[in-house]
């Protein structure tokens, strides 16, 4: 099922993605490829900077298409020369690589520590993880209280306006994607809660508004 596959890496362009595309087949790893668009408008239609690729995979597989990338940089990393545009970061530049590894290619990460360790700044295998686990737990980490949204979604659906039945339901059915892929609610359960209330006192609102109208309009 397509609902199984999960945004694994992002690419600016298709041609990024052919080295990740070439080692899943040859390792017999199913995978989706899908065009992602930031904009609709038509202005934008053909702005090649408002689109980007995902390469979905199963989650299940995410560790092992890591692996494989790994072991395919690693012959890559070590013949890299000055030419690559990494070798003009700073060493601050390069740690911020690292904190940040969802932002760059695997091969990026590989090439930034390769660099670090030449120059003297050697990053531990161990310190790796940690820099991944903190930003996988920034990443992961639910947004701040939106406590506006549910203060105006009462007060738009009270008014029977459609905006607090929006709001209601955004705050009670709308998920975030963890950095497993895995979809999870998008804010916390309290206001999950304020949501659901946010949409019932909204349906009762607008029949109500609704019924008004008609009772007084055909006076």
């Amino acid at each position: 099922m397509e609902a199984d596959f999960q945004t694994y890496q992002k690419y600016p362009t298709l041609a990024a993605t052919e080295p990740l595309l070439a080692l899943l087949q040859q390792h017999d790893v199913s995978y989706r490829l899908q065009e992602d668009r930031a904009t609709v408008e038509p202005a934008f239609a053909f702005n090649e900077h408002d689109r980007s690729f995902l390469v979905k995979l199963r989650p299940a597989d995410f560790a092992r298409a890591d692996v494989l990338q790994d072991e395919a940089n690693a012959q890559l990393v070590a013949a890299t020369g000055p030419e690559h545009y990494l070798f003009g970061f700073s060493n601050e530049e390069l740690m911020d690589l690292l904190v940040h590894p969802d932002e760059w290619s695997r091969f990026d990460v590989l090439l930034a520590q390769r660099l670090l360790r030449e120059r003297g700044q050697p990053v531990s295998p161990d310190t790796v993880r940690l820099l991944e686990q903190r930003r996988h737990a920034e990443l992961n980490k639910p947004p701040e209280k939106q406590t506006a949204w549910v203060m105006l979604g009462y007060v738009s659906a009270l008014l029977g306006g459609l905006l607090g039945l929006a709001i209601g339901w955004h705050l009670y059915a709308h998920r975030r994607r963890l950095t497993t892929g895995q979809l999870v609610p998008a804010f916390a359960a309290e206001e999950r809660v304020h949501g659901l209330r946010i949409v019932a006192l909204g349906v009762v609102s607008l029949v109500t508004w609704v019924g008004l109208q008609l009772y007084f309009g055909g006076d």
